[in-house]
């Protein structure tokens, strides 16, 4: 899945109804669920801030086992509810938001789709427990303690373990002459790529899985749309495509057919 990365000068549309990757906000620590390998290439950076900021999931966890022992169980929990983006099937599904599986550590974390989004009328997902909110909270804290700031230039590409990366991004400032503008791809790699456990397969499967394969033509514009299309769905920070939709979009006008 391509997608544009920027705040096009050009749209209409209220940052608070878009996609958090279509905003010049600051963004949490986060990953994209359900992408393995994590691509960024930079055609444009802000005036001032918007740097990708990087946390590995395995130096959080050898800080919280020290000092927050009980975040770290109450990550690794299997309650978590997660937003599907699904109109046909269920709402949401609970699963860890950290595992352990075929001796890899896994991260699988988006604070914008854990739980009932903001803007969202439906009431079927259930709220965060405080406790919950306190581990996310944590978590936040030690990646910005164990973060390293990306310096890049215009034409760097950059390639991310995003099943043991978490990333975030800095507020940020255009001018008249710049626009921040990054263009990211979901890739995998079908034999080194690290097995995903069943309790966090959903996401993965709506971008790789069985169901998905059976897009056969899918179109992306080399450039972001001139109009933004409002989301369908609820906007997670990293722009998750809904999994059972025949015209899909995440926002900024890339759409799939299926044939």
């Amino acid at each position: 899945m391509l997608s544009h990365v920027t705040d096009s000068k050009s749209w209409t549309v209220p940052k608070a109804k878009r996609h958090g990757i279509h905003t010049n906000g600051n963004l949490p620590f986060h990953n994209d669920m359900g992408c393995e390998i994590l691509a960024m290439q930079v055609r444009d950076r802000a005036d001032t801030g918007g740097h990708t900021c990087v946390a590995s999931i395995a130096s959080i966890y050898n800080d919280l086992i020290e000092s927050s022992p009980w975040a770290l169980h109450t990550l690794a929990e299997p309650n978590w509810p997660i937003q599907t983006s699904s109109r046909r099937g269920p709402r949401f599904v609970l699963s860890p938001l950290i595992a352990f599986h075929a001796g890899n550590l896994l991260v699988s974390m988006d604070p914008a789709r854990i739980g009932p989004h903001p803007l969202s009328r439906d009431n079927s997902i259930p709220s965060l427990t405080p406790k919950q909110t306190e581990a996310l909270a944590v978590l936040q804290s030690a990646a910005r303690k164990h973060q390293m700031r990306l310096e890049t230039q215009p034409g760097d590409i950059v390639f991310l373990n995003n099943l043991g990366l978490l990333h975030a991004r800095e507020a940020y400032s255009d001018s008249t002459t710049s626009s921040r503008h990054l263009v990211r791809l979901w890739l995998r790699n079908s034999k080194l790529g690290w097995p995903i456990p069943s309790s966090m397969k959903m996401p993965w499967d709506a971008a790789f899985g069985k169901e998905a394969e059976k897009v056969i033509n899918r179109y992306y514009p080399i450039v972001p749309m001139p109009e933004y299309m409002e989301c369908k769905y609820s906007s997670g920070t990293a722009a998750f495509v809904a999994d059972d939709d025949s015209d899909l979009d995440d926002g900024d006008g890339e759409t799939t057919h299926e044939g």
